[in-house]
């Protein structure tokens, strides 16, 4: 089984370089730089892990955290 790992990062090198990172340990990676998509991007993508950063320009990281804790179907990634 490979394991998904969603990373929510707005810093293109930073998103690179965990992709990167994350891939040459054979991890199933999805790395998107816009908050405002993270919770579609649970739900279709069903990650086993989601790294989220808490200071996104244009949104709250913690904020999407608590949405995704709070929604049914996004909770079990929490």
């Amino acid at each position: 089984m490979i394991n998904k790992i969603l990373v929510v990062e707005d810093n293109d090198d930073i998103l690179f370089s965990l992709k990167t990172i994350l891939e040459f340990e054979n991890y199933e990676v999805k790395g998107i730089t816009e908050g405002d998509i993270a919770f579609d991007t649970v739900k279709s993508f069903s990650p086993n892990l989601i790294l989220l950063d808490a200071l996104l320009s244009g949104s709250n990281g913690w904020d999407i955290a608590n949405q995704l804790k709070n929604d049914n179907e996004t909770k079990i990634y929490l």
